[in-house]
């Protein structure tokens, strides 16, 4: 009976943990789109360095949360999202509002991707569970296969090869 308490108490406290994390997503994807509206706004309004001080701030605010996002997300979706972040600084400088209208656009984007990977869903846990659990069999695959590297279940194999 301890274990069976044990083993709940568990996954409760994993999925309060999940459900924390996809709500504190959520709610700093939506900040960070905030922000960039209003970048927007100020660059359709042709008040580029106030645009550019808006950004600025967006910035520092995603870098701010760098260490937690590195943490709980997939680190391609973070550094496009980066490289996004800085093309429209330099679509601010040269003033291209049609670039920095769509760079913005592509940025509310992988803004929203990001927070809905890490939204608790059935069609998030299947794709990482089946992440987590092939890959490693593949990778093991390729190497018995490409690198004839020795089978360590065979009797008479060191376990450090």
């Amino acid at each position: 009976m301890k274990a069976y308490f044990l083993s709940v108490l568990t996954l409760l406290a994993v999925l309060s943990l999940a459900l924390w994390n996809s709500a504190s997503m959520a709610g700093r994807t939506q900040r960070w789109q905030g922000q960039l509206d209003q970048v927007e706004a100020l660059a359709t309004d042709g008040a580029w360095e106030d645009a550019y001080q808006a950004l600025e701030e967006s910035y520092g605010d995603w870098s701010s949360s760098q260490a937690y996002l590195h943490i709980v997300s997939h680190h391609d979706v973070l550094d496009e999202a980066e490289a996004m972040y800085r093309r429209a600084a330099v679509f601010i400088c040269l003033q291209e509002e049609s670039s920095l209208l769509g760079e913005l656009s592509d940025l509310r984007h992988q803004l929203r991707l990001l927070s809905e990977m890490e939204q608790l869903s059935i069609k998030n846990v299947l794709q990482h569970g089946a992440y987590y659990s092939i890959r490693p069999m593949a990778v093991q695959a390729y190497h018995f296969r490409y690198k004839r590297i020795p089978d360590a279940t065979a009797p008479g194999t060191p376990l450090f090869w």
